[in-house]
């Protein structure tokens, strides 16, 4: 009986250890989407893949301004490696926050996304660059 519980105990930690990995990966593939899409000054694109607080801080031409002036100052992604993350419950999906050291053509930055995921669907929610 007992072992049966121990069981059922374990495979419950397993299965609630699962969901954090796979809103992370949902995340991690929007960030290289991201890059993508800021090498190819995409800016429209990223956007309007935003959620309601980006557009409350900036309106479209505001943020395809702040995206251009970081890819004429910065150039085009070289190479980025993880550098934290982050998953929280909300009572709208998990939001999930990455960071990440980027290396430029022109400079090194670090990166921070933070990402709502729910039902599936991926919501960028903020983005904060620092350069160095």
């Amino acid at each position: 009986m007992m072992r049966g519980f121990i069981q059922a105990l374990v495979a419950s930690a397993l299965l609630a250890g699962c969901a954090p990995a796979d809103e992370t990966d949902l995340a991690r593939d929007e960030a290289v989407r991201f890059h993508r899409q800021f090498d190819a000054g995409r800016f429209k694109e990223i956007y309007a893949d935003t959620g309601p607080q980006v557009r409350r801080e900036m309106s479209e031409a505001e943020f395809v301004t702040f995206l251009a002036d970081m890819q004429m100052q910065l150039g085009k992604v070289a190479q980025t490696s993880a550098t934290g993350s982050n998953v929280e419950a909300t009572g709208k999906g998990k939001v999930v926050t990455l960071t990440y050291n980027t290396q430029f053509a022109n400079g090194v930055a670090e990166e921070t996304f933070a990402y709502t995921v729910e039902g599936g669907r991926t919501t960028l929610t903020n983005y904060y660059i620092k350069t160095r």
